[in-house]
């Protein structure tokens, strides 16, 4: 068989049971005490050192270990068989311990037995053996944010999306279904009433008065309107324009005779509620005023004989932020109890209170 030249750099490619044909260059069939770093090369595995002996330690129960950070540095961790815990610092030093959970830990073999488990700055101690079960003892009354009221719920925003209104209805179990606004409602349709006053200049040599060219009144943006008991109405406003030979021109066009032509439309984003058809809202878009018809509603029908609350909706535009803070504050702004921002709201006979807390609406009442 013909000899082989070959030149191996390094050994930092690890272990490998392929066969010596497979192998790639800087393979080995086995290490023992060796550590393959692509810096250093092939190096001696460093031997260990004996710290100090860990006083108090038991020759059964669990280890684990625990680091706290830069400054504090790490701990070591024991849980015997008896449910004693013992901690000590990584130089050997005995640390106090506070326990009152060794009925909880105490097991036959604890290094097989229990589970741990560390998050940031707490270990988490799990007793596999331990059935896990309902405490047997029993209140008479609910818990309440303040101490008084037997009956209690949670209304919880689990997820928040844009032009949207997260409202909330409260009724007696037996209340039926009843118009939210009486015979007002939600706007479904609108429309233009009226032609606007457009920004005007001389034009025919002053002959006539024409529509400015420049279109300086052109734009769009979103109003969110509250009128009276209407509430909530939102749409978007947009007028263009373009330019074109006046109607009043004779004779040559000259360049004074060149107009503004405006088109505009009206999109509803949101209906709202407590709006008649009818009515009429006025905003202005560029210096230039535009009045808005309700066409159409649609009454909108709930149980609600105890309370109702239609908060703002969310934002219309992309890239707002939205939070359940922004709508939980509206429902807190009805009134005040004390320091708890809770408000109330009353019908049929029930009182209900509420507060916000976290993201979502503890109500509570004694009736």
């Amino acid at each position: 068989m013909t000899s082989i030249t070959q030149t191996i750099p390094s050994f930092v490619q690890g272990i490998s049971q392929q066969p010596d044909e497979l192998k790639l260059p800087g393979q080995v069939n086995d290490m023992l005490n060796c550590i393959p770093d692509i810096t250093e090369g092939l190096t001696k595995r460093p031997g260990s050192k004996l710290v100090a002996s860990l006083s108090g330690a038991t020759s059964d129960g669990a280890w684990f270990s625990y680091f706290r950070d830069e400054q504090e540095g790490a701990y070591i961790g024991q849980v015997d068989n008896s449910g004693n815990v013992r901690m000590w610092t990584t130089d050997g030093t005995s640390c106090s311990v506070t326990n009152s959970a060794s009925s909880y830990l105490a097991s036959s073999n604890a290094s097989q037995k229990l589970k741990f488990l560390t998050v940031n700055d707490y270990t988490f101690v799990t007793n596999t053996s331990k059935t896990v079960n309902m405490s047997g003892s029993v209140t008479s009354s609910k818990a309440t944010l303040n101490g008084s009221g037997e009956y209690t719920a949670f209304c919880e925003l689990r997820t928040l999306a844009p032009a949207r209104q997260y409202s909330l209805d409260v009724s007696t179990p037996g209340g039926g279904v009843q118009d939210l606004d009486s015979g007002k409602g939600m706007v479904t349709r609108i429309g233009f009433d009226g032609s606007p006053s457009y920004t005007s200049i001389p034009g025919g040599a002053g002959a006539y008065t024409r529509v400015d060219p420049n279109l300086p009144n052109v734009g769009t943006q979103v109003y969110n309107v509250n009128v009276g008991s209407g509430k909530n109405l939102a749409f978007r406003l947009t007028v263009t324009g373009q330019v074109a030979v006046d109607k009043q021109a004779q004779g040559n066009v000259e360049a004074d005779d060149y107009a503004g032509v405006y088109d505009r439309r009206v999109e509803l984003i949101y209906g709202g509620n407590g709006w008649s058809g009818g009515e009429t809202v006025t905003v202005s878009l560029n210096g230039v005023n535009h009045t808005i018809e309700i066409k159409e509603i649609s009454v909108i029908k709930c149980r609600c004989n105890i309370g109702s609350f239609r908060p703002k909706p969310t934002s219309f535009e992309n890239g707002q932020e939205l939070s359940a803070e922004s709508i939980l504050s509206q429902y807190a702004n009805t009134s005040e109890l004390g320091s708890n921002r809770a408000f109330t709201m009353s019908g049929s006979g029930v009182s209900v209170a509420a507060v916000p807390v976290g993201n979502g609406l503890f109500l509570w009442s004694s009736s």
